[in-house]
């Protein structure tokens, strides 16, 4: 086990349920219906998860289930990044102080 994971017993969800999280897109290269179930997932995954990463594995598999793979997906509060995408099979949004970053990588 290692020191997140036992950190991550301790802590709550990364969001409380109790209120209703700011969020808006930021980059949006995608039907406008799946950015939208990008973002109730995601602010469902972070009313329910402690970690980031388990936000993040959460909107890949349903991701992956949902639209066909192979999608990837970085949430954090900070972070750089430069990736390729299919075309029309990118997202990038704030879930409160979460920066979410969804895509479709090419095959």
């Amino acid at each position: 086990m290692d020191i997140e994971e036992s950190s991550s017993e301790k802590r709550g969800p990364l969001l409380s349920e109790l209120r209703t999280p700011k969020t808006e897109i930021l980059i949006l290269d995608m039907d406008e219906a799946m950015a939208k179930d990008a973002v109730e997932l995601a602010t469902s995954a972070l009313t329910q998860f402690n970690l980031e990463k388990e936000v993040a594995r959460y909107l890949k598999q349903k991701f992956d289930s949902k639209y066909t793979k192979t999608w990837h997906c970085v949430v954090g509060r900070s972070f750089g990044s430069v990736v390729t995408n299919e075309k029309d099979k990118f997202v990038y949004f704030k879930v409160d102080r979460y920066a979410i970053m969804l895509y479709k990588a090419c095959t």
